[in-house]
């Protein structure tokens, strides 16, 4: 796209795809879509609080009972570790990021993401670095500019700069934290 802005508008047109055999979820976002899938048309409403949790709930309204396959991205930050789906209220296990069914008006997907809060750690010019990261979220701040800053490659504390990207404050160590949510609750890092 030409601009932020741009790309930005076209989000809703890509929370849905068609495949060849079946539909994706390409994106979580509360939304509701109406696709032809072998002359069927299928309603799909998708109810979620993502990226502040990990439930998606999928609810599957074709015109009449349809074989086909429902796609599902499972996302980077998940590092391997695979979602819990239900149909029906019933575990799914048969493979993930597809299910392939006959689906009746009123189907009803549940997805649980292993939404957990991380504590990354790395180094950027010798300096070291952390964020907090809950799922898909990574909570990140800017220092005050008077701030002591450890530069990249040096020993002493250099004060008064500017913090830019390479210049983050030294951190000794960090081994957890606990954060508290929008909601109120506390996250455990």
């Amino acid at each position: 796209e030409g601009t932020g802005l741009m790309a930005i508008g076209r989000l809703p047109g890509l929370i849905y795809g068609k495949r060849a055999d079946g539909v994706a979820v390409n994106l979580y976002a509360a939304s509701e879509a109406t696709l032809d899938i072998d002359g069927v048309t299928v309603g799909l409403m998708q109810e979620t609080q993502y990226p502040y949790d990990g439930l998606v709930r999928l609810r599957i309204n074709p015109g009449r009972p349809t074989r086909f396959a429902l796609h599902y991205r499972i996302p980077a930050w998940c590092g391997g570790r695979l979602p819990a789906v239900e149909v029906n209220g019933s575990a799914w296990t048969s493979g993930p990021g597809a299910l392939v069914r006959e689906w009746k008006s009123g189907d009803e997907v549940v997805i649980r993401f292993p939404v957990r809060g991380e504590l990354v750690q790395d180094a950027f010019n010798g300096t070291p670095r952390a964020a907090l990261r809950y799922g898909p979220l990574v909570m990140a701040a800017t220092w005050d500019d008077e701030l002591p800053v450890r530069k990249a490659n040096q020993l002493k504390v250099v004060h008064g700069s500017h913090s830019y990207f390479e210049q983050w404050p030294y951190v000794p160590s960090l081994d957890s934290a606990p954060v508290a949510s929008a909601s109120g609750r506390e996250l455990a890092f």
